[in-house]
């Protein structure tokens, strides 16, 4: 579902020429302590460097993958089903993918 927001922004002086139907895009970033606690709790520092072969939802490389988790990952919206159970069949433990697969 996508949720929809009315704003009215004034761009007089900005040099921005917006039409009717132009799009107009939001990109916030995720909170560095969200993030922060996501790399720890993967063992990883965030400074390793990935490349990609084409350009991925607007994603520069290479990039690290701080970067990636801070500007270009939705962090805070409900997983999808097919996310949880992808993520259960990664899990070492049992008691964690159990705990995924209750969620599903």
């Amino acid at each position: 579902d996508k949720q929809i927001i009315h704003m009215e922004l004034d761009i007089k002086g900005s040099g921005i020429v917006y039409k009717p139907g132009d799009a107009f895009g939001v990109l916030p970033e995720n909170d560095p302590g969200l993030v922060d606690g996501i790399l720890e709790r993967l063992g990883q520092g965030g400074s390793k460097s990935f490349t990609t072969s084409e350009q991925i939802n607007g994603i520069e490389t290479p990039c690290t993958v701080r970067e990636a988790l801070l500007r270009h990952c939705d962090l805070t919206s409900p997983p999808k089903k097919t996310f949880l159970r992808f993520l259960a069949e990664a899990c070492r433990k049992e008691e964690e993918r159990d705990s995924l697969l209750e969620i599903v």
